[in-house]
């Protein structure tokens, strides 16, 4: 049936041209395990599309319901969980396998001529992925999320000549807050995926333009071309490394099932991670809170010094925090010292930002 349905097709759009263009290519050096990262990308692209896709359809990117929104996806929808951590990890897991991608090229010496405009079209799919995680992470529009872009955006802030510039485009306004929300929801499920899915055509063109580099060239391969061959003398016999650089294989079947089997792995290894590894909401976000505040001990929780609280202590085993500092341009930030901060108290030491610049705070004593 499948067979007779590929032939309707192929009688009418000429599909075996396409699939010797696809699956035909020669790679230098033959099949190999260290060329899956590549199709490990793209798989892992495509698995965020897929679930991002699904976690849109619940999502309000507004402060008032994009918090509850999540927590409507991981506790009311069925699956809704499993698809986040989906997200969450296959997020992870692409910036990892685009970086041993880009790895591989290089020490392959693949960017060189003639592949050097692939090479630049990838480096900018790298950073597009980076913009991806920096979109992304505030969605949940958590504690964490808010002051980690916070952070995120001060930081552009600082970038010269264009700083000023781009900070308050990257926000919407002066503050944080909706405006900023809704442009970064926009841009991480409009744009970004517009752009990168454009950008990874045109490097896939220009791959099929080119064709693969292989791996490095033996000694054999350099002596032949140096100048021993100039004298005229014989550079002595291809090793095997040498013999295999030297030999090609098409792309099917050998380096399909390689990058089927790696996909399936990868996706296996997500999988597992969505299930046993829950990546939990912190508190809603709260822009009016300032304040660093750690939990006191439990009873009998060991407790240390905090470094610039002198005399005071706090638990290491609650790792209740409930909000990071402002560091917002132009943010007060001072030292409090309120009731029970007695030594050994274990009441809770509340660190306010002291201002030393514009963009950088630090702490200061208890009481100073």
């Amino acid at each position: 049936m499948a067979s007779k349905l590929y032939t309707w097709l192929d009688s009418r759009l000429k599909l075996k041209s396409v699939e010797r263009t696809l699956l035909d290519e020669p790679i230098p050096g033959g099949a190999s395990w260290i060329y899956v990262f590549g199709s490990a990308t793209l798989f892992l692209f495509l698995l965020q599309a897929v679930t991002g896709m699904f976690l849109a359809i619940y999502y309000a990117p507004t402060p008032d319901h994009a918090y509850d929104s999540i927590q409507f996806i991981e506790t009311q929808i069925m699956f809704g969980a499993f698809v986040r951590g989906l997200h969450h990890w296959g997020a992870s897991g692409m910036v990892v396998v685009i970086g041993l991608h880009m790895l591989q090229v290089f020490l392959y010496g693949a960017y060189k001529s003639p592949r050097e405009l692939m090479w630049m079209v990838g480096v900018v799919l790298f950073l597009i992925v980076l913009s991806f995680a920096f979109t992304g992470y505030l969605l949940p529009w958590d504690q964490n999320a808010y002051w980690a872009t916070q952070v995120g955006i001060n930081m552009v802030g600082t970038v010269p000549v264009v700083g000023d510039l781009l900070a308050p485009v990257l926000r919407g306004g002066e503050m944080l807050g909706a405006l900023t929300l809704s442009r970064f929801f926009a841009v991480h499920v409009l744009f970004l995926p517009a752009l990168l899915a454009t950008l990874v055509m045109i490097h896939l063109f220009i791959l099929r333009r080119v064709g693969p580099a292989g791996p490095w060239r033996g000694g054999y391969e350099r002596r032949k071309s140096g100048e021993t061959a100039s004298q005229g003398r014989e550079p002595g016999s291809p090793g095997f490394v040498e013999r295999r650089v030297r030999r090609s294989e098409t792309f099917y079947p050998r380096q399909v099932f390689m990058d089927a089997v790696v996909m399936l792995g990868i996706f296996a290894v997500v999988a597992v991670l969505a299930l046993t590894v829950h990546f939990p909401l912190a508190d809603k976000a709260n822009p009016s809170d300032a304040v660093l505040a750690v939990a006191g001990p439990e009873p009998g929780a060991p407790s240390v010094r905090t470094p610039g609280c002198v005399g005071h202590r706090r638990s290491i085993s609650s790792g209740r925090v409930r909000a990071a500092g402002d560091f917002a341009p132009g943010s007060l930030c001072r030292a409090s010292r309120g009731p029970g901060r007695g030594e050994g108290s274990g009441g809770v030491c509340a660190v306010r930002l002291h201002r030393l610049s514009s963009h950088s705070c630090r702490r200061r004593r208890c009481g100073a």
